[in-house]
Parts: structure tokens; C-alpha cells; sequence
């Protein structure tokens, strides 16, 4: 089996995440209300990546902060790989930039 994998740095630790064969970040399904700000995604392509990673998916869900890392090292493991900019996390990445004055 093929895996993909990327070390995402954390506070005190490193993920190695692991997406499943098959599995790209287009199944994340990851949208953005326009008028909310909402941001929603399939908790199930969620969990299976926890599976594949080996971390407990109810840990990683117990925290916002875990999930938000996940996703991001994802999207990293997809970058690398050679996949097509997500158009709604790239315009998360920069909203993130806009709000802490990267980008003006």
C-alpha cells in the first residue's frame, strides 16, 4: 500500500500523517460559508485519517486545535504530492495571513 505522509511541527511533538491509499484531499470536502465564515468538512475522511495515522480520531476531535493540525499537515501531504490548490483552504491560509497582518 502507498502512503503519503508529512511531519507537521507541533508545540511539542511531530504528526506524521498518513492519508490512505486512495484517499485524496478533495474528500475532506471541505467548504466555506460566504456569508458565516463557516467552515465545514467530512468528519469521516477526518477519522479515517487519524486511523491511518494511528492516533485516536476522539482525542483528535476533543480539540479544535488537533483537527485544525491535521488538516493542515493533510492539505501539506497533498501540496507535496503534486495536488491542485483547495481553493477554500487557500483562501483560509489567506484570511489567516490577512488577520495576523501578513498580507494587507
Amino acid at each position: 500500500m502507498t502512503e503519503q505522509a508529512q511531519e507537521q511541527e507541533q508545540p511539542s511533538n511531530k504528526i506524521r500523517v498518513i492519508v490512505p491509499e486512495g484517499m485524496t484531499f478533495a474528500d475532506l470536502k471541505l467548504t466555506k460559508n460566504a456569508e458565516t465564515g463557516e467552515v465545514s468538512f467530512d468528519l469521516e475522511a477526518v477519522r479515517a485519517v487519524c486511523v491511518a495515522t494511528g492516533v485516536d480520531a476522539d482525542a483528535v476531535f476533543a480539540h479544535e486545535g488537533n483537527v485544525n493540525s491535521l488538516i493542515v499537515a493533510w492539505y501539506g501531504v497533498h501540496r507535496m504530492d503534486g495536488g491542485e490548490p483547495d481553493v477554500v483552504f487557500e483562501s483560509l491560509i489567506a484570511d489567516a495571513k490577512k488577520a495576523s497582518g501578513e498580507m494587507q
